[in-house]
């Protein structure tokens, strides 16, 4: 029967015990952060029904970023990937050395500014229905605030899911390269057929339901491969 070990690089031990929840690590580190954050930096894999048994986290009205450490930017938020973003990057929590990884996705202060109306702007409204959204085909919110409140907010950040794959748009560029070469394949169309249809589900999930979200940036950039605990689920 297989089985799941852990590799430390330095010293070359292997081992099937879960560094994250050794005891060091949980009596001093993880204590360090207020408790919805250091249960998003220990929740590594997937059990039967975990999908059905999970809160929607709550939304904080204070300032976290200060607990996260930026491991690498994707977007600094010149415009180059997004124009409503200030900033996508790589991040961890501070001080745990084997925290998994997410990403934060700020918001430029044009997007959080309350419309004429009163209404609440795209950035505050693009956080407000992430944070409902559960379903095995998205990916799923950990974290997020309005700082310093719904009514006058002035920063926002949104943590999600990281999916470190790449896009689907990486994969066919990457296929692209081979043409002509010793090392032209082509995508398996079970694959074709698996990423389809887990577009179709996510998009169909959204736009269910009495209250629905519509999404207008389907593409292939956008569309990111499973993390494994969501792929192991079946």
């Amino acid at each position: 029967m297989a089985r799941e070990y852990y590799y430390n690089t330095e010293t070359g031990e292997k081992t099937t015990n879960n560094p994250r929840f050794g005891k060091k690590e949980l009596e001093s580190q993880l204590l360090c952060v207020p408790r919805e954050l250091r249960e998003s930096a220990t929740v590594t894999k997937n059990a039967p029904g975990l999908l059905q048994r999970m809160k929607r986290p709550d939304l904080s009205f204070s300032n976290s970023r200060h607990r996260y450490e930026i491991v690498h930017t994707i977007d600094d938020g010149g415009g180059g990937l997004g124009g409503m973003n200030g900033g996508v990057y790589v991040v961890r929590i501070k001080g745990i050395g084997h925290c998994k990884l997410d990403v934060e996705k700020r918001f430029t202060p044009d997007t959080l500014t309350p419309l004429r109306n009163g209404e609440p702007n795209l950035g505050v409204n693009e956080i407000l229905i992430t944070r409902k959204l559960i379903h095995p085909a998205l990916a799923n919110t950990i974290h997020a605030f309005i700082y310093p409140s719904l009514e006058h907010p002035t920063a926002a950040s949104l943590y999600l899911e990281f999916c470190d794959r790449g896009s689907l748009q990486d994969l066919i560029k990457q296929y692209a390269k081979r043409i002509g070469t010793a090392e032209e394949s082509y995508i398996p169309e079970r694959f074709a057929w698996h990423a389809f249809i887990g577009l179709c589900d996510g998009l169909s999930y959204l736009m269910g339901g009495r209250s629905f979200a519509t999404d207008r940036d389907a593409r292939s950039p956008s569309a990111l491969p499973l993390p494994v605990w969501k792929r192991s689920a079946g």
